[in-house]
C-alpha cells in the first residue's frame, strides 16, 4: 500500500512537471492590442504563467516608444524612453522604474532563448493602468488614453550634414541650427551620422595608407580618422547634456542614452580599427 501511494505521488509530480513544460512550449494563442491595434510578435509569442501574461521584450514596449537593450552578463533587460528607465533581471521578483523598486508575482524568464517580461506590472509602473483581459478571445487590451505617450520622434530641425550648432538655453542657432527634443532623437541622429561617415573614413584611410610599410605608422594614421568619428559622438554627448540641462529626462535616463551612443560609436570605431589591423599586417 505504501509503495502504491509513493508511486502515485511520483506520477502526480511528473504530470505537473510535464503540464508546466507543455504550457511553456506549446504555441500561444494570447494576443495583445494597443488602442485597438494588434501587436505583432516575431518568433516567441506571449505566454500565461501564474495567471500573469509575459511578453517578449520587443513588441509591446517598442510600440510604446521604449528602446530595449539586453545585458547578458547580468541577465538584465533595460527599457529606455525619455521619461523612463525600466530594469528587470531574469528570475528576480523585483524590478526598478526610474530607480523605484517594484515587486512581481511572476519574474521575467527566458523561453526559447527569448526574454519574456510580466506585462501588467511593467506597464503600470510607467503609467499605463487601463488594461483588460478578454477571456473569450484571450486578448490583453491596452488603452493608452493619451497617458504617458512617447515623445514624437521627428527628425531634428534642419537635419542636414554640416556644422552642428544646437539651439539651446534660448539661443537662436540660425538656419543651420538644430533643436532636439528627446534623447532618442539625439541617439538616432548621431548613430546614423556616424554610420554614414564610416565608409568614407575607411576609404580615405586606405588611400592615405597606400605605400606605407610601417605598421605603427599605419595604426597611428587610423586613429586620426577615428578621432573624426569621435568628434561626431562628442557632439551627440553634448546635445544630450544640453537636453538634460533644459529639464528633459533624469540623470539615469541621460546616462542610459549616453551608454547607447557610446556603443554606437564603438561599433563604427571597430570598423576603422580593424581596417588598420588589416593594412598593417
Amino acid at each position: 500500500m505504501r509503495v502504491k501511494k509513493k508511486f502515485l505521488a511520483v506520477l502526480m509530480v511528473l504530470a505537473m512537471a510535464f503540464s508546466t513544460l507543455y504550457a511553456m512550449a506549446a504555441p500561444s494563442d494570447v494576443t495583445v492590442t494597443i488602442d485597438g491595434e494588434r501587436v505583432v510578435f516575431e518568433g516567441q509569442q506571449p505566454i500565461i504563467t501564474g495567471n500573469r501574461t509575459l511578453v517578449p521584450v520587443r513588441g509591446v514596449f517598442e510600440v510604446l516608444g521604449f528602446y530595449p537593450t539586453w545585458d547578458s552578463a547580468t541577465q538584465t533587460a533595460t527599457l529606455t524612453r525619455d521619461d523612463y528607465v525600466v530594469m528587470l533581471t531574469i528570475g528576480s521578483y523585483t524590478f526598478t522604474t526610474n530607480g523605484i523598486t517594484h515587486t512581481l508575482d511572476v519574474p521575467p524568464r527566458m523561453v526559447a532563448n527569448r526574454t519574456l517580461l510580466p506585462l501588467r506590472a511593467v506597464l503600470e509602473s510607467v503609467g499605463y493602468d487601463d488594461m483588460d483581459w478578454n477571456s473569450a478571445t484571450r486578448t490583453v487590451i491596452i488603452r493608452t488614453g493619451g497617458v504617458n505617450q512617447p515623445p514624437t520622434q521627428q527628425p531634428p530641425t534642419q537635419a542636414t550634414p554640416g556644422a552642428l550648432t544646437a539651439s539651446i538655453n534660448g539661443d537662436d542657432a540660425g538656419d543651420n541650427g538644430y533643436e532636439f527634443t528627446s534623447f532618442q532623437q539625439i541617439l538616432d541622429y548621431f548613430t546614423v551620422k556616424m554610420q554614414e561617415a564610416t565608409p568614407g573614413l575607411v576609404e580615405e584611410f586606405i588611400a592615405a595608407a597606400e605605400g606605407m610599410t610601417d605598421p605603427i605608422g599605419i595604426l597611428e594614421l587610423g586613429y586620426e580618422f577615428i578621432d573624426i568619428l569621435a568628434d561626431i559622438a562628442h557632439d551627440g554627448f553634448e546635445e544630450m547634456a544640453a537636453l538634460l540641462q533644459r529639464g528633459v529626462g533624469t540623470n539615469e535616463i541621460y546616462e542610459n542614452y549616453s551608454v547607447l551612443l557610446e556603443e554606437a560609436f564603438v561599433n563604427e570605431y571597430e570598423i576603422i580599427r580593424d581596417t588598420g589591423y588589416e593594412l598593417a599586417s
